[in-house]
C-alpha cells in the first residue's frame, strides 16, 4: 500500500460509505482480502471530519488530483472511484485514470494532501507527489458523490 506519514483526513460520509462497501464486499471472491484489510485499516487510522470541514486540499473520494512521479517527473490525473462506478469509467477516452478505492495507489492517496509524498515498499510501486487537486466533491458541497 502507499504509505507516508503524514495525517490522513477523510470525510464522515467517505467512512460510512466505505465502512458499507467493505461490509458488502466481504467474502466476495473478486475482492482481495488484503485489499479488504488495508481499507479497513486506512479507515480507522484516519481522521473522521464532517464534509464540510475537509479541507480542499484533501484527496476524497471522487476527487481529481494531479500526482508526479518522483522518479521520471511525469504527471498524471487521477480519480479514486467506488468499484460500482467502473463501469461507468472503463470506455472514456480522456486523460483522467479512474482507480477504484482497492487499487494501492487509490488506499495510498485517499486522505492525503497536496504536497504528501505517497510510496509503495510493499509492491514497489513509483513514489508519487500529490500536486493538486484538481476536483473535490467536498469544495462544492457535492455530498452525494
Amino acid at each position: 500500500m502507499l504509505i507516508s506519514t503524514a495525517e490522513r483526513n477523510i470525510s464522515e460520509l467517505d467512512y460510512i460509505r466505505l465502512m458499507n462497501l467493505l461490509r458488502d464486499d466481504l467474502g466476495r471472491s473478486e475482492v482481495p482480502p488484503q485489499s479488504l484489510h488495508r481499507l479497513y485499516l486506512l479507515l480507522n487510522s484516519a481522521q473522521r471530519c464532517r464534509p464540510e470541514e475537509i479541507q480542499e486540499d484533501t484527496v476524497t473520494m471522487n476527487s481529481d488530483i494531479m500526482v508526479r512521479s518522483t522518479r521520471t517527473g511525469l504527471k498524471s490525473i487521477i480519480r479514486i472511484i467506488y468499484p460500482a462506478e467502473k463501469p461507468l469509467f472503463e470506455n472514456l477516452q480522456d486523460k483522467v485514470r479512474y482507480l477504484t478505492i482497492y487499487d494501492p495507489i487509490a488506499l495510498g492517496l485517499l486522505g492525503h494532501k497536496v504536497d504528501d509524498m505517497c510510496c509503495d515498499f510493499q509492491n514497489s510501486l513509483e513514489p508519487v507527489v500529490i500536486e493538486k487537486v484538481l476536483f473535490q466533491p467536498e469544495t462544492y458541497k457535492l455530498f452525494n458523490l
